[in-house]
Protein backbone atom coordinates (compact mmCIF):
# COMPACT_ATOMS: atom_id res chain seq x y z
CA UNK A 1 0.00 0.00 0.00
CA UNK A 2 2.70 2.20 1.17
CA UNK A 3 4.40 1.70 -2.45
CA UNK A 4 1.43 2.37 -4.73
CA UNK A 5 1.30 5.75 -2.41
CA UNK A 6 4.91 6.60 -3.13
CA UNK A 7 4.37 5.61 -6.92
CA UNK A 8 1.70 7.99 -7.07
CA UNK A 9 3.46 10.96 -5.33
CA UNK A 10 6.73 10.30 -7.55
CA UNK A 11 4.16 10.33 -10.63
CA UNK A 12 2.48 12.93 -9.27
CA UNK A 13 5.82 15.22 -8.33
CA UNK A 14 6.91 14.93 -12.21
CA UNK A 15 4.45 15.02 -13.85
CA UNK A 16 3.84 18.72 -12.09
CA UNK A 17 7.88 18.96 -13.16
CA UNK A 18 7.46 18.62 -16.59
CA UNK A 19 4.63 20.77 -17.29
CA UNK A 20 6.55 23.55 -15.39
CA UNK A 21 9.33 22.69 -17.62
CA UNK A 22 7.62 23.28 -20.32
CA UNK A 23 5.63 26.32 -19.62
CA UNK A 24 9.38 27.82 -19.10
CA UNK A 25 10.79 26.48 -22.61
CA UNK A 26 7.26 27.94 -24.29
CA UNK A 27 7.49 31.63 -22.71
CA UNK A 28 11.00 31.95 -23.44
CA UNK A 29 10.96 30.58 -26.96
CA UNK A 30 7.82 33.55 -27.62
CA UNK A 31 9.97 36.59 -26.55
CA UNK A 32 9.71 39.84 -28.52
CA UNK A 33 11.69 39.89 -32.10
CA UNK A 34 13.37 43.89 -32.13
CA UNK A 35 11.74 45.88 -34.59
CA UNK A 36 14.03 47.72 -36.79
CA UNK A 37 13.08 50.36 -39.28
CA UNK A 38 15.08 51.76 -42.29
CA UNK A 39 15.27 55.35 -42.99
CA UNK A 40 16.30 56.12 -47.00
CA UNK A 41 16.87 59.94 -46.67
CA UNK A 42 17.97 62.33 -49.14
CA UNK A 43 20.11 64.47 -48.47
CA UNK A 44 20.75 68.23 -49.76
CA UNK A 45 23.68 70.48 -49.24
CA UNK A 46 26.80 67.88 -49.14
CA UNK A 47 29.94 68.81 -50.17
CA UNK A 48 32.21 65.51 -49.87
CA UNK A 49 32.66 62.39 -48.52
CA UNK A 50 35.48 63.24 -45.95
CA UNK A 51 33.73 66.00 -44.13
CA UNK A 52 30.09 66.34 -44.73
CA UNK A 53 29.11 62.66 -45.29
CA UNK A 54 31.02 61.25 -42.91
CA UNK A 55 30.57 63.70 -40.09
CA UNK A 56 26.90 63.22 -40.65
CA UNK A 57 27.41 59.00 -40.23
CA UNK A 58 29.14 59.64 -37.55
CA UNK A 59 26.61 61.56 -35.68
CA UNK A 60 23.81 59.53 -36.72
CA UNK A 61 26.03 56.31 -35.46
CA UNK A 62 26.13 58.13 -32.23
CA UNK A 63 22.12 57.83 -31.28
CA UNK A 64 20.91 55.50 -29.14
CA UNK A 65 18.96 52.81 -31.04
CA UNK A 66 20.56 53.53 -34.44
CA UNK A 67 21.94 50.03 -35.56
CA UNK A 68 23.61 50.86 -38.47
CA UNK A 69 23.81 54.68 -40.40
CA UNK A 70 25.45 54.91 -44.13
CA UNK A 71 25.58 58.44 -45.88
CA UNK A 72 27.13 58.57 -49.37
CA UNK A 73 28.01 62.15 -50.49
CA UNK A 74 28.14 60.67 -54.50
CA UNK A 75 24.52 59.62 -54.20
CA UNK A 76 23.22 62.34 -51.40
CA UNK A 77 21.50 59.42 -49.58
CA UNK A 78 21.56 58.00 -45.51
CA UNK A 79 20.74 54.54 -45.04
CA UNK A 80 20.12 54.27 -41.32
CA UNK A 81 18.31 51.04 -39.45
CA UNK A 82 17.37 51.89 -36.27
CA UNK A 83 14.90 51.34 -33.45
CA UNK A 84 11.60 53.03 -33.52
CA UNK A 85 10.87 52.26 -30.21
CA UNK A 86 13.81 54.15 -29.15
CA UNK A 87 14.73 56.68 -31.96
CA UNK A 88 12.30 58.62 -33.64
CA UNK A 89 11.88 60.12 -37.20
CA UNK A 90 12.50 63.21 -36.43
CA UNK A 91 15.59 62.91 -34.14
CA UNK A 92 17.67 61.55 -36.80
CA UNK A 93 16.29 64.43 -39.23
CA UNK A 94 17.23 66.48 -36.20
CA UNK A 95 20.73 64.96 -35.78
CA UNK A 96 21.44 65.36 -40.17
CA UNK A 97 19.88 69.04 -39.76
CA UNK A 98 22.00 70.42 -36.79
CA UNK A 99 25.38 68.82 -38.11
CA UNK A 100 27.58 71.46 -38.58
CA UNK A 101 30.75 71.09 -40.98
CA UNK A 102 32.59 74.33 -41.93
CA UNK A 103 29.53 76.48 -43.20
CA UNK A 104 27.90 74.04 -45.16
CA UNK A 105 23.91 73.84 -44.19
CA UNK A 106 22.52 70.46 -44.53
CA UNK A 107 18.66 69.87 -45.45
CA UNK A 108 16.54 66.45 -46.47
CA UNK A 109 14.82 66.74 -49.17
CA UNK A 110 12.78 63.00 -48.83
CA UNK A 111 13.12 60.45 -46.47
CA UNK A 112 11.20 57.35 -46.63
CA UNK A 113 10.91 54.88 -44.07
CA UNK A 114 10.66 51.07 -44.30
CA UNK A 115 9.10 48.83 -41.41
CA UNK A 116 10.89 45.83 -40.72
CA UNK A 117 12.77 45.76 -43.92
CA UNK A 118 14.62 42.39 -43.13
Amino acid sequence: MKIKLLSCLLFLFLSVHFVGAQTTKEQSSSKEIPSVSLAKITIDGMACQEGCADTIQLNLSKIKGVHKATVSFETGMAMVEFDPKMVSEEEIQKTITDTRVKDYVYSIKDIVILENPM
